[in-house]
């Protein structure tokens, strides 16, 4: 015992343990740990096998009273730090048994400079993936756990900020490198053991003083998941959208009164738009409206037809609108045939308003919670929400392109400039004459060499992803943030903002059903409903996401996935009727079929006549 707690309690032994047999571990730098962390997590995991309890009490006694206290904390050779990256590795830390470990290990990395912060921070980063998961996971489960203890606020609220802060860490240094998924460090149980939308209110109202602020969860937005960030991005915009529905209220009882016009003009942005010139007549509303009234939920009026809008027709709405504007009669975007994306073009007739009027119609999705087709890479995510882009996502647009560069980086024979023979500029076309750009001043008498290639191809990524695109880009910048400019949507990752504009493909069928709720007689076990299952299950992909058109006016799904579908089937007609859907509703009007025959015969047919509303 007396030699176990010798060594468990002393920092050298520690920072001495574990080392490369060879002559890996000098110089030890940032760079190199100079530790076998595969040979350190064996061998440290078989104290889980030790029966006897005493021992464990021991180590946990020893670390925490002997040897937390004792860590490092001034820099005077970096591999005094070892310790601090093979602590983890103990079970005394990652199976929970000792809370307070953990706790006061995040507290004393806290306590460090930057510098030394940044040394630990990338030696974690060079650990096995799995290990480091395994570190977040520790932290995430202490969070929940102490949520759901009956300790003070107070209590929680320390123990919480110190370990958010610890993985705030680990998640800013994950920006730079992108090891691990963001759904890494996301905590779901969170928004059953808080009000995310009080913590949001209050959140808001102290960002601007500069006093000791009270813990809030939105300072950490990177543990909210998907559905978090949904509900206070609704909680925002409903807030929104009503302040500037009481606004045109209150302002529409004042110039005329004797005049009292329809609440429908004042409250709701509504929109008259003929399907004919649906581009020209959605411009001449928009363009003149301030934000104010972007800001008002939006309702859309079809020429010369009967439904009012409670969803359904905005659906179709923006279905028609893009699918007219993304015509390639208007050059506004260039289609890349591999990747099946849309990028600006870099030569385009149209005026910069239009431009503005994509990214309006984008905002407007997000801010009314209708999904839209638009086909664009995370790229554009990521420019909106002010992050770089490289060849990474140049690659998920142009792949072709993308990988000839990939070759180019591993090309290590001396002929380099003879096989590639490249210079610093690029060939666009323009109206089908070819034009050389140079990407540096004098590009075009500039080589491409093994030396600076890396130079020449983020270049090339700049030039397409950003310089040829700067203006075009900004325009619909500026059309998305007149109606999204907000305080939640920054909390979004790329990824995340790119399923609330255009949903997603993860399609569950089977989910689909399970949510399905019955009404006017129908159940689960009803013959009807039986068959109406059967025969969709054996529809093709197509048909399946023409039936969603269908039926939700989208054949992408939410963000939350099928689940937030919620569609409704209920009885109606005979068996000489189509079904019938209320798009607005999600609600399928199916009648009582008899037969699995007629039943898909009538509900192809419905599937593939879906243009236009009118009064059922």
């Amino acid at each position: 015992m007396t030699n176990a707690e010798t060594i468990f309690a002393s920092p050298a032994s520690w920072n001495c343990s574990f080392l490369f047999p060879d002559d890996r571990h000098i110089p030890s730098t940032w760079k190199n740990m100079g530790v076998d962390l595969k040979h350190a997590c064996l061998t440290l995991s078989k104290l889980e096998n030790v029966k006897a309890s005493s021992l464990h009490d021991l180590i946990d006694q020893v670390i925490f009273k002997d040897l937390l206290p004792k860590l490092p904390h001034q820099l005077k050779h970096v591999e005094i730090l070892r310790v601090y990256v093979l602590l983890p590795l103990l079970p005394a830390f990652y199976l929970g048994r000792n809370q307070l470990i953990p706790i006061f290990y995040a507290d004393r990395i806290q306590s460090l400079i930057p510098q030394l912060i940044s040394v630990i921070t990338h030696w974690f980063f060079d650990s096995p993936i799995e290990q480091l998961e395994r570190l977040i996971s520790v932290y995430k489960r202490i969070v929940v756990t102490v949520l759901e203890s009956n300790q003070s606020k107070g209590q929680k609220d320390a123990v919480i900020r110190n370990c958010l802060q610890f993985l705030s860490l680990l998640h800013k240094h994950n920006k730079t490198c992108f090891k691990l998924s963001y759904h890494t460090f996301t905590i779901p149980q969170i928004t059953d053991k808080i009000d995310i939308q009080t913590d949001y209110y209050s959140w808001l109202q102290e960002k601007a003083q500069n006093r000791a602020r009270p813990l809030y969860y939105c300072d950490f937005a990177f543990v909210f998941d998907a559905q978090a960030k949904t509900i206070l991005l609704q909680f925002e915009q409903r807030l929104r959208m009503e302040n500037a529905m009481r606004q045109a209220a209150t302002t529409s009882l004042f110039p005329f009164p004797f005049f009292q016009p329809d609440p429908m003009e004042t409250q709701f942005l509504t929109l008259v738009v003929s399907r004919q010139n649906i581009v020209q007549d959605t411009l001449g509303c928009l363009y003149k409206l301030n934000t104010n009234d972007l800001k008002k939920p939006l309702r859309i009026k079809f020429v010369q037809e009967e439904a009012e809008d409670a969803g359904g027709v905005k659906k179709e709405f923006f279905l028609l609108l893009i699918r007219e504007i993304l015509d390639p009669k208007y050059g506004m975007f260039h289609y890349y045939e591999d990747s099946r994306l849309i990028w600006f073009s870099e030569i385009s007739l149209e005026d910069q308003v239009m431009y503005y009027l994509i990214g309006l119609l984008c905002g407007l999705a997000i801010y009314n919670f209708t999904i839209i087709n638009l086909p664009f890479p995370l790229a554009l995510y990521k420019k909106l929400l002010g992050e770089n882009v490289d060849l990474m996502d140049f690659k998920e647009l142009n792949p072709t392109v993308a990988r000839s560069f990939e070759n180019m980086l591993e090309y290590a024979d001396h002929d380099f400039e003879d096989v590639f023979t490249l210079c610093f500029e690029v060939s666009i076309d323009v109206f089908g004459t070819t034009k050389t750009v140079p990407l540096k001043p004098n590009g075009s008498n500039i080589s491409v060499t093994q030396e600076n290639r890396a130079e020449f191809i983020d270049l090339y990524v700049g030039y397409f992803l950003n310089v040829s695109v700067h203006e075009h880009f900004e325009s619909f910048k500026q059309g998305f943030h007149k109606v999204c400019g907000n305080n939640i949507l920054p909390l979004f990752h790329p990824q995340e903002l790119q399923a609330m504009v255009t949903g997603n493909e993860d399609y569950d069928w089977g989910d689909l059903e399970r949510t399905c709720t019955y009404k006017g007689g129908y159940s689960a076990t009803d013959p009807t409903i039986l068959l109406f299952w059967e025969v969709f299950h054996i529809l093709s992909l197509l048909e399946k996401k023409q039936f969603l058109v269908f039926l939700t006016g989208s054949d992408r799904i939410p963000i939350l996935g099928m689940k937030a579908l919620k569609i409704i089937i209920q009885p109606a007609g005979n068996e000489k009727h189509l079904p019938v859907a209320h798009t607005c509703f999600n609600l399928l009007d199916l009648p009582r079929y008899q037969t699995s025959e007629r039943l898909k015969y009538k509900l192809t047919q419905a599937i593939q006549h879906n243009h236009g509303f009118s009064l059922v």
